[in-house]
């Protein structure tokens, strides 16, 4: 039967099923370069989307939550790009630290700031 206005209800929102479907191809599509960073990823958006309901439940806590959301992120890229960087430098003043060797996740940088 239809519903107001003559639409009929759709029992899935069209929208998040595409996005559903969206978002598990993507992340196929993904794996299939670098398996091992999909946890990075899904963990990226997870806190993501988390900062994003603590800045829109209130005005007190909105600011701090946006503080948190923008170091987590950039913690995130430093992390990938520049730990071997700052370990490599500091060894140049005689230090001996072994250096992790972290490979770079394709396309981090772009990923984080969309995220943010």
């Amino acid at each position: 039967s239809a519903g107001r206005g003559g639409h009929y209800a759709e029992p899935v929102n069209r929208h998040v099923l595409q996005n559903g479907v969206l978002v598990v191809f993507s992340l196929i599509f993904y794996a299939w370069g670098e398996p091992i960073y999909i946890v990075l990823m899904i963990a990226s958006v997870l806190m993501n989307y988390i900062i994003g309901l603590l800045i829109c439940r209130g005005r007190r806590r909105s600011k701090a939550a946006l503080i948190v959301g923008v170091v987590l992120n950039i913690a995130v890229i430093a992390v990938f790009k520049y730990t071997d960087f700052l370990i490599e430098s500091i060894n140049l003043l005689g230090f001996g630290i072994p250096q992790p060797k972290i490979a770079l996740p394709i396309g981090i940088s772009f990923f984080t700031f969309q995220c943010m």
